[in-house]
């Protein structure tokens, strides 16, 4: 894997170039409206960790934490799973295609190659969706915490006296939520009442 990891470290600058023209001509919308700088930056550390994981014998480790991170970064600006591991290709593919005119006298190398762009691109992506996942699942439940603040308000109608308005379908994690909000503010507006 030496003569691939110099052969990319010698030619990256061409490889992040071809990429991010590739990334931009496929319309994708997560990268093609990036400013150009940040696209070669974004670029520059995708390869620079399938650099770093091939000179640690092709074991994932750098790619799948830049594309963790990513995920979490690229869920808050609105991204698709898909529209990233589509980057990723374009740019995997460039590498790829220059790699096979570059040994194509030594298809064992090229090999070698294909096969540790497997690991580390399915290792990204897993960790990408993980992450992505995750970051979703804490959205949606900080969402969905702000529906049941919004939906079952309390609201002191005189002193010692509340109302409850319940809008929407009480179901049994929800009827503990409410009887938990209802018990705090009866304590904390010292109420008799509850309507």
């Amino acid at each position: 894997m030496q003569q691939v990891t110099q052969v990319i470290r010698d030619r990256l600058t061409q490889y992040v170039e071809a990429g991010c023209q590739r990334v931009v001509d496929s319309g994708n919308p997560v990268y093609s409206h990036l400013p150009r700088e940040i696209l070669h930056a974004a670029v520059r550390r995708v390869f620079n960790a399938v650099v770093d994981d091939l000179e640690n014998g092709g074991q994932p480790s750098a790619v799948p934490l830049l594309m963790g991170r990513i995920g979490a970064q690229r869920l808050q600006e609105g991204a698709r799973i898909s529209d990233i591991l589509g980057g990723m290709a374009h740019g995997f593919d460039v590498i790829s295609e220059d790699l096979e005119v570059w040994f194509r006298d030594d298809p064992a190398v090229f090999a070698k190659w294909t096969r540790a762009l497997s690991r580390l691109s399915y290792a990204g992506a897993a960790a990408l969706a993980d992450t992505y996942m995750a970051a979703r699942e804490s959205v949606v439940r900080a969402q969905a915490e702000e529906i049941f603040r919004l939906s079952a308000p309390l609201l002191p109608l005189y002193p010692g006296i509340l109302v409850l308005p319940l809008v929407g379908t009480l179901d049994d994690e929800r009827a503990t939520q409410v009887t938990m909000t209802m018990l705090s503010a009866i304590v904390a507006h010292a109420s008799k009442v509850v309507l």
